[in-house]
């Protein structure tokens, strides 16, 4: 007995029982957003249905468990589904709201397993509540005001409209940003400050390697050097890389967002954008140049999509929209090393403005092979970038990394579209990936860099055009806020017209796919489905990917054929093939003779 001190002492030193007085209890605790669901109408029993979020929370030991859901009913506890486990401790779990278990009231949820269970949660469901309105009077006004900045834009004096814009654009960027595209840009700058590569998570990754930065790398340092004057500005201590991932993930993809959300985000979201904003007016003062300040403030400026993705949205396309229009135009001044230097510094950006190069280089060649010596201008933007990969070590890993993510059209493994795209048909087909824009957009490229070499007089621009088109039937992802990439060349070989398809193709889209409150920043408005009308959004939401002929048509056949149009239209082809007046007839069903005479009368002199 008398060693048995000595004995206790070495079992507590030994860790041996470290896990009997220092372990938590085991738990599961369930919490839903909102607390409060404002149905507009009656509950639905089936079909497109609001989605409650359920924030489920365990411990270790349940980790591959099966956990089930259930709602207590007049008869007592009722299960509604079953949930697997994840080891992530964590899980974000979308549960349609239907009178299969909810009812006007107070709903009661938790979460049962074999030996345990979690607390109670309560939603409160209210019916018929002013949610249309309130989402009809939100539309109305976005309406009003693109209408408004559209007359505003022809009848101001040019220093006027151009306070007033820079005003909206700044004062809108502080409050507003994609949840999903703004943590990415934030988080990216963070890791470098943190020492961590924001290219390639490795094995095992201290963040998930789908938010890799599957881009060139000039905006993510220009993400850290954002980031790092908002802690100079406001106090706000740099977190740590792994302190940001969010660890829901891996069931809510779109709610990363909630890995940072701080009350002084307004600042950091302006920091983030100021070159968005920059960009775009950059862009208006070459249009400015080449086509008048009416055309350039109208169709550019107050442009509803360009004051989306350069102000609210808060992603990368408007400053690599500046140099490919800075190189375009000054390549049609002779400019030739400018061109170089300015098409290669937006491919650091994102690579489509190096597109340009090669057809840059093709008509040099074919004119005079001596002035190929001014791509060397291309040099210094190309060495910033491999240099910008390879601080990190592992250049070609990195850049391995970047070409097959933009290369292949599989995401996890599963063949991935999103946007404007007729291979939105093969995605709902269910076909397995195709890499399209290999086999068939890069030969097709070449054919234009070839009548480049062929007709070295070609209006480059009509060049670009075709390029983007090419890419925007080939390739599986074609997002809204790639046709600003579209606009303003569309604009330099005076279409103004085809600029307004470019506008409301991926307007609609826009307003068909997305929660407009998701736009709003998360500083603001934590919970985006705090007010009716947000509920409303999201029902939108349901509604129109259940309804497939519907949403084939506003993703897949409608954008096609307007890529087509276009087409027919830059290369003249629609003339040459037009003996019945089909293309004559297509374009007054896309412009509409009212406004044809509204550009008339609206020209600038």
């Amino acid at each position: 007995m008398r060693l048995l001190p000595v004995f206790v002492l070495i079992v507590l030193f030994s860790g041996v029982t470290l896990p009997l007085v220092s372990s938590q209890p085991n738990y599961i605790i369930l919490s839903v957003e909102p607390s409060t669901v404002n149905y507009p109408s009656s509950i639905p029993s089936s079909g497109p249905s609001f989605s409650e979020l359920l924030f489920i929370n365990f411990s270790k030991p349940f980790e591959n468990q099966t956990f089930e859901l259930q709602y207590r009913g007049a008869q007592g506890w009722a299960n509604i589904t079953s949930i697997h486990a994840n080891p992530e401790g964590f899980i974000q779990y979308y549960l349609p709201v239907t009178t299969r278990w909810a009812q006007p009231g107070v709903n009661i949820l938790r979460i049962v397993t074999q030996d345990s269970d979690s607390n109670s949660a309560s939603l409160v469901v209210k019916t018929d509540t002013p949610g249309y309105l309130g989402e009809s009077t939100l539309y109305g006004g976005v309406i009003a005001a693109a209408f408004i900045a559209f007359i505003l834009s022809r009848r101001l004096p040019r220093k006027a409209f151009l306070i007033a814009a820079a005003i909206l654009y700044l004062g809108a960027a502080a409050f507003t940003g994609q949840r999903y595209d703004m943590y990415f840009m934030i988080s990216a700058g963070v890791r470098i400050l943190d020492g961590v590569n924001p290219f390639n998570p490795g094995n095992p990754g201290i963040y998930p390697f789908a938010l890799k930065w599957a881009y060139p790398p000039a905006y993510a340092y220009y993400s850290a050097f954002a980031f790092y004057a908002y802690h100079l500005i406001t106090g706000a201590a740099i977190p740590k890389a792994a302190s940001l991932v969010y660890p829901g993930y891996a069931t809510a993809t779109y709610s990363v967002w909630r890995g940072f959300v701080s009350a002084s985000m307004p600042v950091l979201a302006l920091l983030v954008k100021l070159p968005l904003i920059a960009s775009v007016f950059g862009v208006y003062l070459i249009l400015e140049r080449t086509r008048g300040h009416k055309i350039a403030a109208s169709y550019w400026l107050a442009n509803p999509l360009v004051f989306v993705v350069g102000s609210l949205w808060g992603q990368l396309d408007p400053v690599a929209t500046l140099f490919a229009v800075a190189s375009l135009y000054e390549y049609s001044r002779g400019n030739l090393g400018r061109s170089f230097l300015y098409a290669s510094a937006g491919a650091a950006v994102k690579v489509w403005p190096g597109l340009l190069i090669p057809i840059f280089l093709a008509q040099m060649a074919a004119r005079n092979r001596r002035s190929i010596y001014k791509m060397v201008w291309a040099l210094p933007a190309l060495v910033l970038s491999l240099l910008g990969y390879a601080v990190f070590g592992g250049l070609g890993e990195s850049l391995f990394i970047f070409a097959y993510s933009r290369g292949v059209p599989t995401y996890a493994g599963e063949f991935t579209v999103n946007g404007l795209t007729w291979q939105q048909i093969l995605f709902v087909a269910r076909s397995p990936p195709l890499p399209i824009f290999l086999y068939a957009g890069l030969p097709l490229y070449a054919l234009i860099v070839y009548y480049a070499y062929r007709r070295p007089s070609a209006n480059v621009c009509k060049l670009a055009i075709l390029a983007l088109l090419i890419l925007f039937l080939t390739y599986n992802y074609v997002n809204p806020q790639y046709f600003l990439w579209i606009i303003p060349l569309l604009l330099m070989v005076e279409m103004d017209v085809y600029s307004l398809a470019y506008t409301l193709l991926p307007g609609i889209y826009l307003a068909l796919s997305y929660n407009m409150f998701y736009f709003v920043s998360p500083a603001i408005l934590y919970d985006q489905y705090a007010f009716p009308a947000s509920i409303v959004e999201q029902l939108k939401i349901s509604v129109f990917y259940s309804l497939i002929p519907v949403y084939l048509m506003v993703t897949a056949v409608a954008p096609t054929l307007v890529y087509a149009l276009t087409a027919a239209k830059v290369t003249g082809l629609d003339r040459r093939i037009d003996s019945k007046g089909y293309f004559t007839s297509a374009r007054r069903l896309l412009s509409g003779v009212w406004i044809r005479s509204f550009r008339s009368s609206t020209r600038d002199k």
